[in-house]
């Protein structure tokens, strides 16, 4: 098998070009191109950021409270199902942050904001693969992949803030243990930012334990020319950063909360992003491509990168949702196994010199004047378009049928409503209209998230379910099975409907 980067630096031409003063921060970098094409291609996604799912409204709902109450919210108020319950605030950095941007500049910053969230992380894995003498074509064409097989999960959540954390993660990680870097403590206090911005902070731990584990097999194995004093730094590191994710509003229960949610069966099935890849859906094809070029890449194996690349793949495997965490982890390491292979076959010495050349002055530029500039025109364009597509939609959310409603009275005090609507009911209508469940499963649990789902789908135990929680209205889309059980019922009346929603009336 061919040696790959993991062991074998590629060799550097006796002079490189040099890119100095001012020229270093305006001459664009491919990087400048791979940050723009995902900051527009997620631009150009528009509403569907917002239509993944409808827990957007319930973050900048909670994150308006912490902004104008100075608390954070630990006990529901906003369902009438689990009122009065503990809420685990796990995620409000990042609830604040959706809040403030959505105060000051709207859904079209909220959008911005999402875009470049999905494109940073890519332009700094890039940069960071081309520092490490991956070539500047495959850097790119894996960027490029990487960043398209993560788009079956791009959505205005906060989960895109972890993304950020987890290619630090890596990219000091990986520094640490070829011995390029002698320390990486600067993640202890990150830690206290992630465990307080997303549930998913754990990946870091995940994280941290494979290079350690895999750190002290490289070092028995005296392979890579591992730094052997790097499994001590990430056993301290792993300590260390557990520590940091107590500084919570919950402490440990944060964490708790995190792993037991894994355990709950019902909710990772009832919950779509947790369920296997579908390779039918071409949306899957760029993580395919991703595992075969895995398969046929001629590598040389480490502990840490073996680790690395089988334990990421079962998990995305497991669930999609883990799909962007695996192609940040596992590209990097594709990409010194494409380096290796081309270099090995390489027979123009010539052509291999002028792509050092070119390497050298990617490494060497700053860039990044071209990305800003394409971002502050696309804000300000967005900021002055009157029709911007970036909002919530009455093709997905029940507008109308709330604005209906509003022109009378509110039909009950206790309704029973789509799951993905929750948080939306949150947004526009707190306090007037308590819902019956949002996306917060890990808060609501298996019983109630069953009861939701065998009455949604009709089954006969809907009116023990009604009658448990005093429902006296429901609003739910057209076409779901309740919606033709309630129409058969002598005791409800449909007083709205159109093509998002319906909203259903018990009869006194």
């Amino acid at each position: 098998m061919a040696a790959t980067i993991d062991e074998q630096e590629p060799a550097v031409a006796e002079q490189e070009p040099s890119v100095t003063g001012w020229r270093q921060w305006v001459t664009p970098t491919l990087g400048d191109i791979v940050f723009i094409s995902v900051f527009s291609f997620a631009m150009m996604l528009g509403a569907n950021l917002f239509h993944r799912d409808g827990d957007l409204g319930r973050h900048i709902r909670l994150g308006r409270s912490i902004i104008d109450d100075g608390v954070l919210p630990t006990v529901d108020i906003y369902s009438h199902t689990m009122a009065g319950g503990h809420m685990i605030p796990h995620e409000w950095l990042s609830q604040t942050a959706f809040a403030s941007v959505e105060r000051f500049f709207g859904f079209d910053g909220i959008g911005i904001l999402t875009a470049v969230a999905c494109a940073l992380p890519w332009f700094i894995l890039y940069r960071y693969m081309v520092r490490r003498g991956i070539l500047v074509s495959i850097a790119v064409s894996l960027s490029l992949l990487g960043a398209a097989a993560s788009v079956i999960h791009w959505a205005t959540r906060p989960h895109i803030f972890t993304w950020l954390f987890v290619v630090i993660w890596v990219v000091l990680l990986e520094d640490v243990r070829r011995g390029e870097r002698k320390q990486a403590w600067v993640l202890i206090p990150l830690m206290i930012v992630w465990a307080n911005t997303h549930g998913a902070f754990i990946v870091g731990f995940l994280i941290l334990g494979t290079y350690f584990v895999g750190s002290l097999l490289d070092s028995r194995a005296a392979r890579g020319g591992i730094d052997r004093g790097a499994s001590g730094h990430f056993g301290i590191l792993l300590v260390g950063t557990f520590a940091a994710s107590l500084i919570n509003p919950d402490g440990v229960a944060t964490i708790i909360n995190g792993f037991a949610y894994t355990r709950e069966d019902f909710l990772l099935q009832f919950t779509r992003e947790y369920n296997s890849p579908d390779f039918h859906n071409p949306l899957f094809w760029p993580f395919l491509a991703l595992i075969l070029l895995t398969v046929l890449l001629s590598f040389r194996w480490t502990w840490t990168t073996a680790l690395l690349t089988v334990t990421w793949t079962a998990f995305a495997l497991h669930s999609f949702r883990n799909i962007p965490l695996y192609a940040l982890v596992v590209v990097p390491i594709i990409a010194s196994a494409a380096t290796s292979w081309v270099e090995a076959r390489a027979t123009a010495p010539r052509s291999s010199g002028r792509f050092r050349e070119f390497a050298s002055v990617e490494r060497q530029a700053i860039g990044g004047a071209v990305a800003v500039g394409v971002v502050l025109v696309a804000s300000i364009l967005l900021a002055r378009s009157p029709g911007s597509d970036l909002e919530f939609r009455d093709t997905y959310f029940p507008i109308d049928a709330l604005a209906a409603v509003a022109d009378g009275q509110t039909p009950g005090e206790h309704v029973f409503n789509e799951f993905h609507w929750g948080g939306y009911l949150e947004y526009c209508c707190h306090p007037d209209i308590p819902v019956f469940i949002d996306g917060q499963t890990d808060y609501y649990g298996s019983a109630l998230t069953e009861q939701y789902d065998a009455t949604i789908n009709g089954g006969t135990e809907w009116r023990a379910v009604f009658d448990e929680y005093s429902i006296d209205w429901v609003l739910i889309p057209p076409d779901v099975p309740l919606a033709q059980v309630l129409i058969e019922a002598d005791d409800w009346v449909e007083t709205y409907r159109d093509d998002v929603a319906v909203v259903f009336v018990e009869v006194p």
